[in-house]
């Protein structure tokens, strides 16, 4: 991209098109749950080196209902050989609202 181009960038819940609403309930074996977003990329500014301070404005962000947060077993931050015990699946699916 040009500097100074405007850019849309548009992204989904990285497990896929799996919950819908609050009350949907989340499980280990959902969609692509090991997977990051696929169109979470670098964005290459042409003329731009490692050396240069790109600065950019925020001009809109719009979350969509629902949300999850979940640790699972093998899926991650925390290693297997970090936990002395299994604790199993873990995840909240939460209403997201403006604040």
């Amino acid at each position: 991209m040009e500097p100074g181009a405007r850019v849309r960038i548009e992204t989904e819940l990285n497990i896929g098109d799996v919950l819908h609403d609050a009350s949907d309930v989340f499980s280990a074996d959902m969609g692509q749950a090991a997977l990051p977003e696929p169109r979470n990329r670098a964005i290459e500014i042409r003329g731009a080196t490692p050396e240069d301070i790109v600065v950019c404005d925020i001009e809109e962000i719009e979350v969509l209902s629902p949300g999850v947060t979940a640790l699972v077993p093998r899926n991650s931050p925390f290693p297997d050989w970090l936990r002395e015990r299994e604790w199993g699946v873990h995840a909240n699916v939460v209403r997201i609202a403006a604040a």
